[in-house]
């Protein structure tokens, strides 16, 4: 009965970390709008707080190369859960 309880307040408290981190990130990209550093850690902690189309769009803004963008696009996939593997064979 303790691990129903825990989890869901397990799940809050790392949601409200990774919103914590998207506020202060975005004052961030607010000093350096044009950093990519800025852009592919706000990538990160949007796609870990479930945010995907705003992740994709960071991921690829903070990319430096076509291969980078192509990246971000299948790790938004594989996180939204529609691919269980990069690669199928």
């Amino acid at each position: 009965m303790t691990g129903a309880i825990i989890s869901p307040c397990f799940t809050c408290c790392r949601s409200a970390v990774w919103e914590d981190a998207i506020h202060e990130l975005r004052v961030a990209e607010e000093i350096d709008p044009l950093s990519p550093q800025t852009h592919s850690l706000l990538a990160t902690a949007l796609r870990s707080a479930g945010r995907f189309d705003e992740a994709l769009f960071h991921c690829q803004k903070g990319a430096a190369n076509d291969q980078q963008r192509s990246g971000c696009w299948a790790v938004n996939v594989q996180y939204q859960g529609k691919m269980k593997r990069p690669f199928a064979s």
